[in-house]
């Protein structure tokens, strides 16, 4: 599980459980003040690692922000706070796509987009996934992105804010911006980011 915030340690996947860590390759971004700059520390060291390998990252805090950025291409983390405050995030390619081990694959995807609500307004689609379970609202509006037919606008309607949705959307060139929705409900504008001309 990630993205758990102060003193509270994580508990262990089986993929980091399994791992030897004291010959792991080691990355120290503490000295990194941005979180971006840092990612680009690991992703350097990262770079032709196969699928499974790990490196650990030695950083001042849990690092959220670099957790996000790195999953959104795909590769997963678990961090634990050290005896002296720091954290120790270990980082490792992804076998599969998507935050934390969710399954994206097509079958999965369809039967998400099913469980959605979906309304046309004013020819705007607008997807009602707050009755849903996680991770199924950020598997049925991944998925729904992805159709042909779906244009260039979506509204959202969910029930809590989708923290792990937002470093999925900026890797698929999609930006957001929250709107007015009903009572009790995170209402989200989604608009493709066209590139080129």
């Amino acid at each position: 599980m990630i993205g758990i915030p102060g003193d509270v340690s994580e508990p262990a996947p089986d993929w980091a459980a399994g791992l030897e860590e004291n010959s792991l390759p080691t990355v120290n971004v503490t000295a990194i003040g941005r979180a971006a700059d840092a990612v680009d520390v690991v992703l350097q060291r990262l770079k032709g690692l196969p699928d499974g390998a790990a490196v650990a990252v030695i950083a001042s805090g849990d690092f959220l922000v670099g957790r996000q950025r790195l999953m959104a291409a795909g590769f997963e983390s678990h961090g634990q706070r050290l005896a002296d405050g720091r954290w120790r995030v270990l980082v490792r390619r992804g076998l599969t796509c998507g935050p934390d081990g969710v399954d994206l694959s097509p079958d999965a995807g369809r039967a998400a987009v099913d469980e959605a609500v979906i309304e046309h307004r004013n020819g705007v689609p607008h997807l009602l996934v707050g009755h849903m379970d996680p991770p199924g609202p950020l598997v049925a509006i991944l998925t729904y992105l992805e159709r042909p037919d779906c244009g260039d606008t979506v509204v959202a309607h969910l029930s809590r804010n989708p923290v792990w949705l937002y470093p999925e959307l900026q890797d698929r060139h999609w930006s957001w911006e929250q709107v007015e929705g009903a009572p009790n409900e995170v209402c989200l504008r989604l608009t493709r980011n066209r590139r080129g001309g």
